[in-house]
C-alpha cells in the first residue's frame, strides 16, 4: 500500500469517529438572545446531564431545585468602593482578580472563586437567564442602597466587538424581603465576560447568584452526547410566578 493512501484511509477513519475542528461551531451560534427566549423558559445550574464522578448520590435531584452559582463579595473597610467586578475569568487567572479592601469567595465553599474562573477558562461556558443580588450590613439602609446599585454586563468576542448592558435594580411591587433584587436577562458567560458593581458599600456582603438558562460542554459530544443542556424556569421568585 503506498504511504499516501494509508494516510488518507487513516484520516478518513478518524473523520468518521471523531469530532473535527470544521465541525465545531463557535459558541454563540449555540445561544439563544434573550428576545428569542423568555425568562420563563430557563432553569437552574446542574442538571442531570451531568455524570458523577464517583459513586451516585444517596439522593438524586429533582427538576424543581434549582443549583446557581453564587460568586460572594465583601468590602472588608469602612469606605465604599466603586466599580467592583467579577468573573472576567480569562484575565482575572493572568493578572490576578484583586482588589483593595475587597475579598472574593463563592459558595458552596468547598470550592474557591479562583476554580470557578478556572472552570469556564476550560470550556464550561454557560448562558444566565436571571441574576440575583443579595445584601447584608448591618444597616438596613445601606442594603437598601446595595442591591438597587446599578450593575454592568459585558462580553467581548474574538473580533473585539464588544456587547454590553446597564441596569439599575429595583424591588418587584409583590416583594417583601428588601435585602435582595432580581435582573431577568440573558447574557453568556466565557472568559471574556464581565458583571460589574457600580458601589461596593462599606462593610457590606454582596452575594451574586447567576442562574443558567443554557450550559455548553465542548466535550459531550465525544461521548456521542449533545453538547447543550437548556433549562426551565427555577421559579425562586414565587410571588412574581403567582403573578403571572
Amino acid at each position: 500500500m503506498k504511504k499516501s493512501q494509508y494516510f488518507a484511509d487513516a484520516n478518513d477513519a478518524i473523520n468518521q469517529n471523531y469530532l473535527s475542528a470544521d465541525a465545531w461551531e463557535n459558541a454563540e451560534d449555540n445561544f439563544e438572545s434573550a428576545d428569542d427566549q423568555g425568562a420563563d423558559d430557563y432553569s437552574y445550574a446542574f442538571g442531570d446531564e451531568l455524570e458523577a464522578a464517583g459513586p451516585a448520590p444517596a439522593k438524586k435531584m429533582n427538576s424543581g431545585q434549582s443549583q446557581p452559582y453564587t460568586i460572594v463579595l465583601a468590602n472588608t473597610t469602612t469606605t465604599d468602593i466603586s466599580n467592583v467586578s467579577i468573573l472576567g475569568a480569562g484575565l482575572a487567572l493572568i493578572s490576578g482578580f484583586a482588589v483593595t479592601g475587597v475579598t472574593f469567595g463563592y459558595e458552596p465553599t468547598n470550592m474557591t472563586y479562583g476554580e470557578f474562573l478556572a472552570n469556564i477558562v476550560s470550556g464550561k461556558i454557560f448562558q444566565v437567564g436571571q441574576l440575583r443580588l443579595i445584601a447584608s450590613n448591618v444597616t438596613s439602609s445601606i442594603v437598601e442602597q446595595q442591591v438597587l446599585t446599578s450593575v454592568a454586563i459585558a462580553t467581548k468576542d474574538p473580533n473585539g466587538n464588544t456587547v454590553g448592558m446597564s441596569f439599575i435594580p429595583d424591588y418587584d411591587s409583590y416583594q417583601f424581603r428588601s435585602n435582595q433584587t432580581d435582573i431577568y436577562y440573558k447574557f453568556n458567560v466565557d472568559a471574556l465576560t464581565t458583571i460589574t458593581i457600580a458601589t461596593l458599600y462599606a462593610s457590606t456582603t454582596l452575594k451574586i447568584r447567576m442562574f443558567p438558562a443554557s450550559k455548553i460542554n465542548q466535550f459531550a459530544t465525544l461521548r456521542g452526547k449533545t453538547g447543550v443542556s437548556n433549562y426551565a424556569n427555577p421559579k425562586v421568585n414565587k410571588a412574581l410566578s403567582a403573578k403571572k
